[in-house]
């Protein structure tokens, strides 16, 4: 069982804000279990919300793309329901104009959220990345599953990282 006000002292003891504003920790059904101190609830609530529903979302599609289908057996007047894998998604990133919101998966019914600002002059039109245990870090710009969700989500495709280095015999780096 969590110490609920020792967790609140410890995380706004440990926020450094030249990092990140706040964080805090949640269920991914929206329950609110620890978070800095001072706080505005209805801000913090807001964002739990977008939280739990944005991971509900990510999760049931990695859950599907990685995954065979899975059912409960219902009662005998009951459909089978689709079980979703609770680590079938590791971390979710949302970047939003005046923020971004980093959401990690601790354990079973646990998330950890971080809370950072945007460094000055970058406009940036919502962006959600959500990463599962064994993805690649970065994916290949030619990767199709990568351009569908980027197409779902209405982002750019061109803002991706490139991690290809050239072949260069002066890169003393490797």
């Amino acid at each position: 069982m969590l110490n609920v006000r020792a967790l609140n002292k410890l995380l706004t003891e440990n926020v450094d804000h030249k990092v990140f504003v706040r964080w805090f920790i949640m269920t991914p059904n929206g329950s609110l279990m620890a978070y800095t101190l001072p706080a505005n609830m209805k801000e913090l609530r807001d964002q739990v919300a977008l939280v739990s529903i944005s991971w509900k979302e990510h999760l049931e599609r990695k859950d599907s793309e990685r995954f065979e289908p899975q059912y409960s057996q219902g009662g005998p007047n009951e459909a089978p329901k689709r079980v979703i894998r609770p680590n079938a998604l590791e971390t979710l990133t949302v970047e939003f104009d005046n923020r971004n919101l980093i959401v990690k998966y601790l354990q079973p019914k646990l998330l950890l959220v971080l809370e950072g600002g945007v460094p000055p002059g970058r406009k940036r039109e919502l962006k959600v990345t959500a990463e599962a245990p064994d993805d690649a870090r970065y994916p290949s710009e030619d990767s199709n599953g990568a351009d569908r969700a980027d197409t779902m989500l209405g982002t750019s495709v061109g803002s991706k990282a490139s991690t290809t280095m050239p072949d260069d015999p002066s890169n003393k780096f490797f």
